[in-house]
């Protein structure tokens, strides 16, 4: 009791000695806030202030390029609600994510549609609203939270960078281009890398300024997502069908239980057949269909494209990609399915001797099969 009487007293007594403390970081606050505030007013009188209340929509069609694979881009957006849906095709596999309006949804390289929501998924999702919505071009920022205004030089070009915490969001920090207060890129921390979204090559549409490059690059790879839109187009409404998850595609048979032998050796390996050739699989349950280049060769398959698998340390892997055209493990059959092709060390590949046991799987195994990680050629 003792102790906390002196707690009690010290912040009492803490309060006491610095009676204006409190209303001095309330003060600075506010200058910082205003400071932000008033870039952000500027940004929104140089990309089209008032022309921006009669835009409703937009969308937006170009070129991609990813891993060094070009494909086709679209984005829908709603500026009212802050739905949004992105779509890629590079040809080896299709991508798309997006918000519905009230669930945020990914579809994976696999054809997998994985609702994504998580705690941080959920902050994250939050922001991603606020910057469709264009919220810093909002007079009141739509409701986040704005930092001071600081100035940053980066290859002799000079930034006015604020950081904005959207009311439940994640932080972004927002870089602008000193001369001409266009939005240069944003800035998140996501669970184990840092995403940075860079915009340029802007060009006025129905009287506001919108960028017709998007850059994406996440610090856990050396990979460059480039997007090069060839049109934007104003949009007064849209059908929810365009905010959607996708389907997953129907690729899988299955007449009834299965049962396969699993190995266990501290990983879980299960064998199946790719285009009727037997190989190990090990499981991972938060992993993707891989090959090495070794197995693609003795398949005969071609990889494509050029980029780079990272995860939470620092290194990278080579990375390419492949359709195969058939999959079965037991009695199931999955068709088409899209592989990564990674060089994977020595030690994993080859596992030894290894304990045998079963597991059976129910009536479907497509959520099972998308599980798939490491694969070697079966001696």
């Amino acid at each position: 009791m003792k102790g906390l009487v002196r707690i009690m007293a010290f912040s009492m007594l803490a309060v006491v000695e610095h009676p204006v403390s409190a209303g001095n970081d309330a003060v600075a606050a506010q200058a910082s806030a205003a400071s932000g505030a008033a870039a952000l007013s500027k940004a929104r009188d140089a990309s089209g202030g008032a022309a921006w209340r009669l835009i409703k929509g937009l969308r937006g069609d170009g070129q991609i390029e990813v891993s060094r694979l070009p494909g086709t881009w679209s984005r829908d957006e709603d500026l009212s609600s802050g739905r949004w849906a992105a779509r890629a095709d590079v040809g080896v596999f299709r991508t798309a994510e997006g918000f519905d309006g009230s669930a945020r949804w990914r579809q994976d390289p696999s054809g997998g549609v994985h609702p994504l929501d998580g705690a941080f998924s959920r902050r994250a999702s939050v922001t991603e609203v606020w910057l469709t919505r264009r919220g810093w071009l909002q007079p009141d920022a739509g409701r986040a939270r704005i930092g001071r205004a600081s100035m940053q030089m980066e290859n002799d070009r000079s930034f006015v960078v604020i950081d904005a915490v959207p009311r439940g969001g994640q932080r972004v920090q927002l870089w602008f281009d000193a001369a001409t207060y266009a939005l240069d890129r944003t800035i998140r921390t996501m669970p184990i890398s840092t995403l940075t979204v860079r915009y340029g090559d802007y060009r006025f549409v129905a009287g506001v300024r919108l960028p017709f490059t998007i850059e994406s690059r996440d610090s856990g790879s050396s990979d460059v997502e480039l997007v090069r839109v060839a049109s934007w187009i104003s949009q007064d409404r849209f059908d929810a069908a365009a905010f959607a998850a996708p389907k997953a595609p129907d690729d899988t048979t299955l007449a009834g239980a299965t049962s396969v032998p699993l190995e266990t050796d501290g990983l879980i390996a299960v064998e199946a057949k790719l285009n009727g050739r037997a190989f190990d699989f090990i499981l991972d349950s938060g992993g993707h269909n891989i090959i090495t280049p070794a197995v693609a060769d003795a398949l005969g398959v071609h990889p494509v494209g050029e980029g780079a698998s990272g995860g939470a340390g620092g290194g990278e892997l080579a990375q390419r990609h492949v359709r195969i055209d058939r999959v079965d493990i037991g009695e199931a059959t999955l068709s088409d399915q899209h592989f990564y092709v990674i060089p994977l060390q020595y030690t994993t590949v080859e596992r030894g001797r290894v304990r045998r046991w079963r597991a059976c799987w129910a009536s479907r195994c497509s959520s099972a099969s998308r599980c798939v990680s490491t694969i070697r050629a079966r001696r």
